[in-house]
């Protein structure tokens, strides 16, 4: 019993669009299909609707039609995307052909019911094996044989009948043993070697289910067997798959024809024509008379493109670096060298040419199995730089982050190169078990953790935001069973063979020019090295700083020329103990954070030891990482995502270990925050001056012990040993400019030649670039100078200390004899008691003063509290408290002035507000 269903519908399918009359017309009079059928199956698409069910990676531009294929069990159809369609102009992506037929992104190859009038209609023809199945290209070709009764198969293309050599799934129920196939594809397979194959591969897999196969042949003026029922009429089809030969016979029938158009060696029947809008020039110099006619036979085709033909016309290739890759339907994946070549060389131990009439394996040879390989790499490439593009792919689809904060998820595209797939997207996944191994870092180091983790969703777009702000490499730091290893195995499991591994010591042997141990870089979305050794120079690493500011850096593959490439991936590195840092500021501290696990997991564990209870998954259990762990952190990732754009990542966190790092690395490091010294462009301290407080400091520090003389001889310096033996102390006031400038690149040493004769300063040394963050009380003569005006010193820092002073205890020989401690006194102020430090700062200023660290707090907006100083107009943020009575504060408006300047000041000149 037949259904009938009124224009434009289908009962078995709800939101199924209507058609309008033209995709009507193009399937009943243009292919043949009875208007019964045709009903069934078109919808038409808007221009809008046809790119949500197809997805293609450049929009379609018009609309068009769109058939759904059903389930062939029930009868009711598949999903939306499930299916075919063709816009009303061909779609045209930049640089590749036109596409007049298109298919949905990302959906696997297999077959394709149409709707028929009896839902139940495949299914009585699957369960009876008389029934010979036919198999066709496209829609409207498998509607003209259902038309004439026969049980026509859609494939989406010749090569559709499945991937990797295997028949798809639908294919395969349908492969029945002892039931006959005829495989009716369009008749230009004879011009046509990549159809050929298909052919021929499609039927020996059905053969090997027990199948008899068919090769349905026509006259070769009609393309599709649309084309040939439209002209011919229905019966002259049935007759032409009445008289088809079987697989065997059809191969042996071309096999025949090859010998005999020996002077056509690609088989091309119907000459592909040349006309003058398709010129095809002798030269780059030809001319239009220089054309090659319609009539000249196609160009020859050598070994070299038979063997691309026959091996790689199957499915999606891509070659990077000189490396093969293939799509498997959710990633490209790597494909040997020595299997490819095996692949080939099997190929071409078979392959026969006539040579002076006789048959000869003349390519049999290692040089052309390179020379096929190398053909195909350079067919197949693609820019490095394109690989991996933004999102993450995780096994049910790419994860698309966008500027809002937002993300959604797409189906895998083979045109979108990702080399790596990672864990399955879960949203509803239990994250317990996540949040107990992210208690191995404290909430605050944890948070910069997981945002840098998340920058990896699309590093790009985050250093575009973040300007200034960028995302910093980090070392994991602590030794022997604490979680470090296991963050980076799941982190492992979210980014599939996105992770790298590529240590410190490869990018510093890099630099040294073996180029060659960073070529495994391509493509990663992040790098963690799971260990790293402690006899590196981090300031020297040259490579790695390109690394994590994204500079260009070049990869060269084993055997392979080198090529620029940006990396766009994220870093880690797990540090038993931290390489040497002695860098400023600006070089390390821009760049690199430090990440502390001091936290230990121990089976009955002590919390009080700050012990975690172990659990042995965390460590054995691949499967639990992969499908428990993974995507709960996948999860913690998307969370921060719209928090990591609009905030970035606050490192303050790490700075207190980066400082510990770089005084382990250099003593000199606990000097200046001792002596409170700062680089500052144009700031000034007397080398003498320098040398004498550091002579000090070693004496306070016991690395140096002073004998007196006592006047009759010299004084004995003796020295101790540092706990770093390759740091050494400074033992010769000429050494004070070298050592210095290796904490303080910048730094300059320059002889004083301002001032007039008398100034007692001129013809010394001074170290330019950097500055002593106290007032210069030294510099004020008590003579000169009363309580009153020594106290305006250090209560007005808008004057006396936004600008580089000098600190010396030897401006004038008055001050010598008069305040010779004044130095010590101003270095050592921080070391009094509370009560002390508001006693003196109310002596020296008459102003009571709270105590400033709890009144005062780093964030606080603040202004000058004196009406009369311009400072009272003021106003900015404390962004450091260095000491109990002064801070940083950043002036965001100062003198009218926007964007302001970080300058020190004393708490008791400030105001919040």
């Amino acid at each position: 019993m037949t259904t009938s269903y009124p224009t434009g519908s289908n009962s078995a399918s709800q939101n199924f669009n209507p058609f309008i009359p033209k995709h009507l017309t193009e399937w009943v009079e243009g292919s043949a299909v009875s208007e019964a059928i045709a009903r069934l199956n078109i919808e038409s698409l808007t221009v809008k609707e046809l790119n949500e069910r197809v997805c293609p990676k450049e929009p379609i531009k018009t609309g068009g039609w769109w058939y759904r294929g059903v389930n062939w069990r029930t009868g009711v159809f598949m999903g939306t995307r499930y299916g075919q369609g063709k816009p009303d102009k061909p779609h045209h992506p930049e640089g590749s052909k036109e596409r007049k037929y298109l298919t949905g992104s990302g959906m696997e190859p297999d077959a394709i019911f149409l709707a028929m009038p009896d839902k139940d209609y495949w299914a009585k023809v699957h369960a009876d094996k008389s029934i010979p199945r036919h198999w066709t290209e496209g829609a409207k070709k498998s509607g003209a044989g259902l038309s004439l009764d026969l049980a026509v198969i859609a494939l989406t293309g010749v090569w559709n009948w499945g991937k990797d050599g295997k028949l798809a799934r639908f294919v395969r129920e349908w492969a029945q043993p002892d039931t006959i196939h005829y495989i009716d594809f369009d008749s230009d397979y004879a011009a046509n070697p990549s159809c050929r194959a298909a052919i021929l591969k499609f039927g020996r897999l059905l053969e090997q289910e027990g199948c008899e196969v068919h090769v349905t042949v026509w006259d070769t003026k009609f393309k599709g067997m649309d084309d040939f029922i439209k002209a011919n009429g229905g019966e002259a089809f049935k007759e032409a798959v009445a008289s088809a030969p079987t697989l065997a016979k059809w191969e042996k029938q071309l096999k025949k024809a090859d010998r005999k158009n020996d002077t056509n060696p690609n088989n091309s029947l119907t000459p592909h024509p040349r006309t003058h809008e398709n010129v095809v020039s002798l030269s780059s110099s030809g001319s239009e008379s220089d054309y090659i006619p319609d009539t000249a036979p196609v160009g020859e085709q050598n070994f070299v493109l038979k063997a691309e033909e026959y091996l790689y016309s199957e499915g999606h290739w891509v070659s990077i670096a000189g490396l093969l890759y293939r799509f498997t339907g959710t990633h490209y994946e790597l494909r040997l060298e020595v299997v490819e070549k095996r692949r080939i060389r099997d190929y071409l131990s078979n392959y026969v040419e006539m040579v002076r009439s006789v048959p000869r394996k003349k390519y049999a040879n290692s040089a052309s199995i390179n020379q096929v390989y190398d053909w195909v790499i350079a067919g197949f490439a693609v820019d490095p730089n394109t690989i991996n593009p933004d999102g993450l792919n995780t096994l049910n689809g790419v994860i698309k982050v966008n500027p809002d904060g937002t993300y959604k998820v797409e189906p895998h595209d083979p045109n979108n190169i990702y080399t790596y797939v990672g864990c399955k997207y879960d949203p509803t996944i239990d994250p317990a078990d996540c949040d107990r191994l992210l208690e191995c870092l404290e909430p605050s180091q944890r948070e910069i953790f997981l945002r840098t983790a998340a920058a990896a969703l699309n590093l790009k777009l985050v250093r575009s935001k973040l300007t200034g702000r960028g995302v910093k490499g980090l070392l994991c730091h602590g030794e022997g069973s604490n979680g470090k290893d296991t963050l980076r195995a799941v982190l492992a499991a979210v980014y599939g063979n996105g992770m790298t591994g590529k240590s410190l010591s490869d990018f510093r042997a890099y630099d040294t020019g073996r180029k060659f141990n960073l070529s495994g870089l391509l493509g990663g979305v992040c790098n963690w090295a799971s260990e790293n050794t402690a006899k590196v120079d981090l300031d020297n690493i040259q490579s790695l700083k390109q690394f994590i500011t994204g500079d260009p850096i070049d990869i060269e593959p084993k055997g392979k020329d080198s090529h620029e490439y940006k990396p766009i991936a994220t870093f880690f590195a797990n540090c038993n103990k931290l390489p040497s840092i002695t860098g400023g500021t600006e070089a390390i501290e821009g760049r690199y954070g430090i990440l502390n696990f001091e936290k230990t997991y121990a089976k009955n564990a002590i919390a009080a030891e700050g012990q975690l209870e172990a659990d042995p998954r965390f460590k054995d259990d691949e499967k639990f990482i992969l499908e428990q762990i993974a995507p709960a952190m996948l999860n913690k990732m998307l969370e921060r995502w719209p928090l990591l754009l609009s905030e970035g990542i606050d490192y303050k966190a790490t700075k207190e270990a980066m400082q510990k790092a770089q005084e382990e690395s250099r003593h000199l490091w606990q000097f200046v925050r001792d002596a409170g010294i700062e680089a500052q462009a144009g700031g000034r301290v007397y080398i003498k001056d320098l040398w004498e407080r550091l002579q000090e400091w070693y004496v306070e520090t016991g690395t140096l012990e002073i004998e007196s003389g006592n006047g009759e001889r010299k004084d004995k310096l003796i020295w101790h040993d540092l706990p770093n033996k390759y740091d050494t102390p400074v033992k010769a006031i000429n050494q004070v400019f070298a050592r210095f400038s290796e904490i303080f690149p910048k730094l300059q040493k320059v002889r004083h030649t301002e001032g007039g004769s008398l100034d007692p300063l001129k013809g010394q040394f001074y170290l330019s670039g950097i500055v002593q963050t106290f007032a210069s009380l030294a510099s004020l003569s008590h003579g000169e100078r009363d309580t009153a005006s020594l106290a305006a010193s250090l209560t007005k820092p808008s004057e006396a200390m936004s600008e580089p002073t000098t600190l010396t205890s030897r401006t004038s020989e008055a001050s010598e004899a008069v305040l010779p401690t004044i130095l010590d006194f101003c270095n050592s102020f921080s070391k009094l008691s509370d009560s002390d430090k508001q006693k003196l700062t109310e002596l020296l200023t008459g102003i009571p003063c709270s105590d400033p660290l709890k009144a005062f707090r780093v964030g606080d907006k603040v202004a000058g509290n004196k009406p009369e100083d311009s400072s009272y107009n003021w106003h900015g943020r404390i962004v450091e408290i260095h000491t109990s009575i002064s801070c940083k504060v950043d002036w965001q408006e100062r003198e009218k002035h926007k964007g302001g300047r970080i300058i020190s000041m004393l708490f008791c000149d400030l105001r919040k507000i």
